[in-house]
């Protein structure tokens, strides 16, 4: 009796640990909420780590929603390590937006470039980043900033 118990109890528990474990879908989505929730709290340099980390797994990018979640995944690290001032990061935000530019997705980053070359005085990289874009594409009370800039360069 005691036997069949201990089988039973072995075989539930078998169950409830493959129970625990999502499907690697559900476990992608989350590292990717993790990464925005610490980019959302200006937590950096944290955040690019897991974007990083998300950017890495095997067979991220598929069909959909996945894709979608891997650009976006993509120029929020690059956008983090860019508030980070690390060297690499205006080089490589503009090579991804050159390779991603159709793609609506890219305007938060052009602007963040452009925001970027701006404050570093190199307003010539300014003027055509944010030539990328049509910044009429963006809502009127975000056009603002960016107009202001763009003509301030070339004045």
């Amino acid at each position: 009796m005691i036997r069949c118990i201990l089988i039973c109890l072995a075989f539930l528990g078998c169950f409830q640990a493959k129970a625990q474990h999502p499907f690697s879908g559900q476990q992608k989505e989350s590292s990717y909420e993790t990464a925005k929730y610490l980019d959302g709290l200006s937590l950096y340099g944290l955040s690019s780590y897991h974007f990083t980390q998300y950017l890495r797994q095997q067979n991220v990018i598929a069909d959909g929603h996945f894709e979608k979640l891997f650009n976006e995944a993509l120029f929020s690290r690059d956008i983090a390590e860019l508030f980070l001032e690390l060297p690499h990061s205006p080089t490589r935000l503009h090579y991804d937006i050159d390779k991603q530019l159709p793609d609506p997705i890219t305007i938060p980053a052009i602007l963040e470039l452009g925001g970027y070359y701006y404050n570093q005085r190199a307003y010539k990289q300014c003027v055509e980043t944010y030539d990328k874009t049509d910044l009429s594409l963006i809502p009127t009370a975000d056009q603002v900033e960016p107009r202001f800039r763009k003509g301030y360069c070339l004045f």
